[in-house]
Parts: structure tokens; C-alpha cells; sequence
């Protein structure tokens, strides 16, 4: 009988003896704690990071400049954020400008990350706006001009921010919005901070989650670039045009290469395109932007509504609706403003140069509204307030989940046997494990433990730091995936001295290729039929943001013996997430994996599509497109796409088979088919009954030999993994010296 183990899986490591390594020179140099005060008083605190209060050291205490330190912790970081530290930190060097938050410095220690970030303590600027006395157009069109200028200046850089909304707008300090007649003074107790002249060396993501029980609005990335009090603070006579700061840069990407066709931004605020799934680029910044005009005089999101669903549906027709009884007091210049900036067509959208240019923003203040627009924004200041609220409870979740893992489905161990070895590996053994009959009413019904699972136990030591990492990285992304095509995650248990515990839903009906290759007779409609789930569990897994890297026939496998259909997606062990930017490290499979891996450049979810190409190939020719017994010269077919549909294999293939597998074995990501888009494609949509008239029974005997020597190059490649983890071992137990 199995051990029954706790169910927090915790990995807490030590790191205060590690002095903190800066990533890159600057202006601090390189010792955080000969150089920083970190406070006491936490600013924020979210699922992954705390935020601090912190000051840089000097010899007189009003002399001592205040920052925002941001302490981003826990081992599953390492693998998720990595890729997307090192993004931003290209994003941030080449951005410089007086409403774009500054961030300075990174530093690291093997378990944390220091980010030393500008001190915002305005608060949001829908909240400033709210507290004043009074609040007219032309301050609404003040403050669009400097979002304008700012966002122009992101785009001639060839950034996008694609995340831009009224949270992500923030004053830099109450002392200094406050002046006479709009004139900003200086304040002398936390004058602005100085940035250097070199590029920073430093990035910054997502805020929202990190805001913790302050002010969130995502709960999607796991650092921040700026900071708000919570303290109140006194509404400016009018906000000065140097404290507002754009913030937020987590999802922002670069457009040099052309547009982006991967990591989707969904929110209230995101343009069509995006919403769509769609190649996107600096007009969906000009979409938000018009939305936050929009707020800023009427108070509104002319497409807010309680179900999610219904209000991209709403941005998807754009009808944008200007209510008379709001907009009679606002000058038509402003309508006109908004109106060209919510075009549903991107093409048609204006851009920021012809924003800047626009009649509203430069027209004289007489010739502006006079009215009060105060009261259009308190409608606003109470929805806002219960999204936030909702926000805020999306970030409780899932911090109790980064602690719980799957505690409320969790199976207990101890009330299962193992009944029979399924395989074994290099770091451990997979079981059959079946429950034992209790006479417990509640050990049937709906929620109770499954009868049947697979129990992956995994030995601890001898691990390395980057396997005990992915392993807890491969738990951490399948407890957050739900979908029938792929393979579902009871439990991880990892208190237990000696092993890792992975319970898994159990695959009886074995590889879908052994399937396969049992058959007498095979055509084009059953490997059409097979590639259908396989495209849905892709589709899924992108929408989450996660890529899996590793796709393959062997990880494709059959939840039932009986069941063709049962298709699951498995082995999440390369998997990475794709929400806070492209991905830099190679990994996967030598006949499946995409030239941009192979090439050592960053990459998205397009990888795997490339992957669903060759796969395709397989099932219907019975080999792969690329192989070469030297394997520098597959390598060298893979990146230049060197592959033909010859020879008898493929004469009686549908001519929408081969467009498929053409368009998915693209050497260029951004014309690769997004799953989205393959899902719709036509040999996977249309009724075809000829499909099944083309016999593929002839290429069965050479899909056998394929995974004849698939599964012989696998048994030889776990057994020399076994032969050097037991010497790792050996050399753990048995230290020399």
C-alpha cells in the first residue's frame, strides 16, 4: 500500500547567505546591500512577489531618495519568468521618455530577484481625477495629449505596449501635481529620481498581480514596475503633465520583426484584432487609447459587459454607441477624436502621428466644454471598484493555489495499491494504482477520488537544482490546464523524504501510434480524424499561454483500450509559459522541433505548431519530413524547410492534407498557421467522405518501422539516462575528498 502523503508543495530555499548579483552596471553598482535600505513596511503583496519601500544609503536622511523594491521569489520562477526578465530588459534599454515609469536595476541571488523601481505614490489618475473639485474637458484632453506623445514615442521605437488602461496610468507624487494654475512644483522631500545615462539594465513586469490587497487587475504575470500607496492622497488643483507615467510594460512587445502572432492580451480594453487572435501591432495601443478618452469624458467603456464573453463580442462589432444625454456637453472635436481611434479595422484606425495631430488636442480652451465632467466618471469609480474587487479574488485564488496545489481534488494515497509497474525511467517509476474498496459511502459519486490512476513516483535524490525545477514546473502547469484532449493532474506530493508523487489520470488505452500500427487497414479520414483533438488540445494550451515543446506521436496517448477517440495530450515536462514573452532555450524532440529553436532565437507558440506539421507528415507518409542519419544535416533540412511530397506515399493524399501540412511547415513563424487558425482549416472542417476511400494501409508497414526504431533509440537513451543518474547518485551518497 502507498504512503500517504501531505499535499503542500513547498519549495522554500534559503538564500540570505547569497549576496545579491546585479544583472548589468549601472548607476548603483554592483552591491545591492552596500547600496539599498530595504524597509520593513510592504508596499504590496501578491502570489509570487512582495513589493518594499526602500531607499538608496547616504550619509543624511533627507537626502536619502526613496524606491520601490521589488523582491520576486520562489524556485517555479525561475524557469516561467526568465525568458520574460530578459525580454523586458531589451524593451526597457531603448525606452526613455518623462511619462514612461523609470525602472533601474536588477539584481539576483540563485532564489530571488531585486528590482529597484521608480516611487510612485500618486495613485491611479482616474482616482486623482475623482477627488477633485471640479474636472473639465480640456483637463480630459490635457492628459490625453501626454498619453499620445508618450505612446508615440513607445511605437517609434517599434514597442507596443498592448496592455494599456486607466490602471495602468499612475501620478508620480501628490506633492508634485499640486501648483497654482496648473503649474507643477517641485517637491523637496522625494525629488524625482535620477536616471542614468547608459540603457537600464533592469526589467520589469506586469504590476497588477503583485498590488496583492491593494488595486489589481490581473493576475497573469508575477512582477511589477511601479508602486502606488495606499495612503490617501490630496487631489491636485490640476495634474501636471510631468507626474503622469504610463506603467504596466509586462506584455509589451517589439514590432521591428513585423507583427506579433502570439501571447494574446484579454481584457476590457483589448482591441479586436487581438481579441481575434490575430496578427496585431501598434493599433491595438491606439483601440486602448480610445477607450481611455472615452472613459475620461463620458465615464464609460461604451462595450462593458458582466459577461466577458458578450463584451468581446461587442468589441468584435465595434459598435461603439456616443449616449446624447453624456456627450451633449462635450465639444465634437472629442467625439471625433474617439470615433477614429475605435475603428474596428486596424488599417482605418489613427495612428499616433495623427493623433498628435488632431484638431481636439490642439484646439483653444474656450472652444472645449466648460461643464463638470465629475459626475460621468462616479459611474465608472463603482464599476471600476467591483472589478478590481473580482481581480482581487482571481489573485487570492490563485495564490491559494501556488500552496494547495490540487488539495480539493487531491486523491490520498493511502487509500490506493499498486497493482502493476507501467514503465520506468531514469529518475523513477511510473504505477498502476487502483483504490481500495472502503465501504465508504462517499467513495463513489460525483467528486469522488477516481477508481483508477497512475501514480509517477520520482526519487529526490541525486536530482540537479533545474530538474527538482522542472518537475515542480511540469506539476505547476498541469494543475492549471482543463481540457478533455489532455491528460489530467490529480495531485503532486513532494513532502515525502525520499520522492516526488505525481497522480495522473490513467492512459489504459497506451500510445496512440501502437494503436495504430495494430491495424489491418487505415486511411486518411481516421489520421484526419486523430489530428482533430490534437489541434483542439493545442488550441487550448496556447489560449492558457502555455507552449508545450515536446509535441510527438508517443505524447499523444488513449485514455481508454476501447475508445479510438480518448485522444490526451501528454508529458508537460517542456513546457513553459508564453504569457510574459517569447521563449530563448532549446529543447524538444530532433524530428519534431522547429528551425527558430534550432537557430538560438527567441520564440513563441508557433514551435509547436511546426511540431502538429511533422506530426501530420507521419501519419500519413509513416516516416518524418525530415530525416538524415547525420544529424547536423537534418538539423540543416530543418532550417532551411528542405522537404518534398514524393513517391508513391503520396499520390492518393487530398490536396487539403498537403496545404495543411505546407502552411504548418513554414520556416517563418509569423506565416506558420496559428491553432486557431489550423482548427479552421478545410481538411479538418469539411465533410469529406472521399477521405475514406483514400487507403493509407501501404504506408502501415512503414509506420511500424518508424516506431520500431522510435521506441529502440528510447529504451537506449533511458538506459545510458539511468547509467549516469546512478553514478550522480553514487557520487551524492558516497562523497569523496
Amino acid at each position: 500500500m502507498m504512503q500517504k502523503l501531505p499535499s503542500l508543495p513547498r519549495m522554500v530555499r534559503n538564500d540570505s547567505k547569497a549576496a545579491p548579483k546585479c544583472i548589468g552596471a549601472g548607476d548603483f553598482g554592483k552591491d545591492f546591500h552596500r547600496n539599498f535600505i530595504v524597509g520593513s513596511k510592504k508596499i504590496a503583496q501578491g502570489t509570487t512577489a512582495n513589493l518594499y519601500e526602500g531607499k538608496m544609503k547616504c550619509k543624511r536622511e533627507t537626502d536619502c531618495r526613496r524606491y520601490a523594491i521589488n523582491k520576486v521569489g520562489g524556485f517555479q520562477l525561475r524557469k516561467l519568468q526568465k525568458e520574460a526578465m530578459s525580454r523586458e530588459m531589451g524593451i526597457l534599454k531603448i525606452l526613455e521618455h518623462p511619462n514612461i515609469v523609470k525602472v533601474f536595476h536588477l539584481y539576483r541571488t540563485p532564489w530571488t530577484y531585486y528590482m529597484v523601481l521608480e516611487y510612485l505614490s500618486g495613485g491611479e489618475l482616474l482616482d486623482g481625477i475623482v477627488r477633485k473639485d471640479s474636472y473639465i474637458e480640456r483637463e480630459a484632453r490635457d492628459v490625453c495629449k501626454v498619453l499620445v506623445d508618450a505612446v508615440s514615442h513607445l511605437h517609434d521605437k517599434s514597442i507596443v505596449h498592448r496592455d494599456l488602461k486607466p490602471g495602468s496610468i499612475l501620478l508620480a507624487n501628490p506633492e508634485d501635481q499640486e501648483g497654482d494654475q496648473g503649474t507643477a512644483s517641485t517637491s523637496t522631500t522625494t525629488p524625482p529620481a535620477k536616471v542614468s545615462t547608459s540603457p537600464p539594465k533592469v526589467t520589469s513586469t506586469s504590476r497588477e498581480e503583485i498590488r496583492g490587497n491593494m488595486k489589481v487587475t490581473t493576475t497573469t504575470t508575477t512582477t511589477i514596475t511601479t508602486v502606488v500607496t495606499t495612503t490617501p492622497v490630496v487631489a491636485p488643483a490640476r495634474v501636471s503633465s510631468d507626474s503622469l507615467k504610463i506603467t504596466d510594460f509586462g506584455k509589451a512587445r517589439s514590432v521591428r520583426e513585423g507583427p506579433i502572432k502570439s501571447a494574446w492580451v484579454k481584457s476590457e480594453f483589448s482591441a479586436p484584432e487581438m481579441l481575434m487572435q490575430e496578427a496585431h501591432g501598434p493599433p491595438v495601443d491606439m483601440w486602448s487609447l480610445g477607450l481611455i478618452t472615452h472613459i475620461l469624458l463620458s465615464g464609460n467603456n461604451p462595450f462593458f459587459h458582466e459577461d466577458e464573453q458578450q463584451m468581446f463580442l461587442r468589441v468584435a462589432k465595434g459598435a461603439c454607441e456616443f449616449k446624447p444625454e453624456i456627450w451633449r456637453s462635450i465639444s465634437p472635436e472629442a467625439k471625433d477624436f474617439v470615433a477614429k481611434l475605435l475603428k474596428v479595422d486596424p488599417e482605418k484606425r489613427m495612428t499616433a502621428q495623427e493623433a498628435k495631430s488632431h484638431a481636439w488636442l490642439h484646439a483653444a480652451g474656450e472652444s472645449l466644454g466648460a461643464g463638470d465632467l465629475r459626475g460621468n466618471l462616479e459611474g465608472y469609480k463603482v464599476s471600476d471598484a467591483k472589478r478590481k474587487l473580482r481581480a482581487l479574488m482571481k489573485t487570492l485564488v490563485v495564490a491559494k493555489r501556488l500552496v494547495d496545489s490540487l488539495q480539493p481534488t487531491k486523491p490520498d494515497l493511502s487509500k490506493y495499491a499498486c497493482v502493476k509497474k507501467l514503465g520506468e525511467g531514469a529518475y523513477g517509476q511510473v504505477f498502476q494504482a487502483t483504490r481500495i474498496a472502503s465501504g465508504d459511502a462517499s467513495a463513489a459519486g460525483v467528486g469522488a477520488a477516481p477508481r483508477y490512476i497512475a501514480v509517477k513516483r520520482i526519487q529526490k535524490e541525486g536530482l540537479t537544482k533545474k530538474e527538482t525545477g522542472d518537475i515542480i514546473n511540469e506539476a505547476n502547469i498541469m494543475r492549471e490546464l482543463n481540457h478533455p484532449n489532455v491528460v489530467s493532474i490529480y495531485g503532486f506530493y513532494e513532502d515525502d523524504p525520499k520522492y516526488f508523487y505525481l497522480a495522473l489520470e490513467l492512459m489504459e488505452g497506451g500510445e496512440l501510434l501502437d494503436r495504430i500500427v495494430q491495424k489491418t487497414y487505415y486511411n486518411e479520414a481516421e489520421a484526419r480524424d486523430v489530428c482533430v483533438p490534437l489541434l483542439r488540445a493545442v488550441e487550448y494550451l496556447h489560449s492558457q499561454g502555455i507552449v508545450h515543446r515536446d509535441l510527438k506521436p508517443e505524447n499523444l496517448l488513449l485514455a481508454s483500450a476501447s475508445d479510438a477517440t480518448s485522444i490526451r495530450l501528454a508529458d508537460f515536462g517542456f513546457a513553459a509559459s508564453i504569457r510574459d514573452g517569447d521563449l530563448i532555450n532549446g529543447c524538444g524532440t530532433p524530428f519534431y522541433v522547429a528551425p527558430e529553436m534550432l537557430k538560438n532565437v527567441p520564440y513563441g507558440a508557433s514551435v509547436d505548431m511546426w511540431s502538429v506539421g511533422v506530426i501530420i507528415f507521419v501519419l500519413l507518409a509513416g516516416r518524418p519530413p525530415f530525416h538524415d542519419r547525420d544529424q547536423k544535416l537534418m538539423f540543416r533540412k530543418i532550417k532551411s524547410g528542405e522537404y518534398q511530397f514524393k513517391g508513391d506515399f503520396w499520390q492518393g493524399i487530398s490536396g487539403d492534407a498537403k496545404d495543411l501540412i505546407t502552411k504548418l511547415l513554414t520556416v517563418d513563424p509569423a506565416k506558420r498557421l496559428t491553432a486557431s487558425e489550423a482548427c479552421k482549416h478545410p481538411w479538418l472542417t469539411t465533410d469529406a467522405p472521399n477521405l475514406s476511400c483514400h487507403n493509407l494501409s501501404a504506408r502501415l508497414e512503414q509506420l511500424k518501422v518508424f516506431n520500431t526504431v522510435r521506441k529502440l533509440r528510447a529504451a537506449v537513451k533511458t538506459v545510458v539516462a539511468m547509467s549516469m543518474f546512478a553514478k550522480r547518485l553514487e557520487a551524492v551518497q558516497c562523497p569523496t575528498g
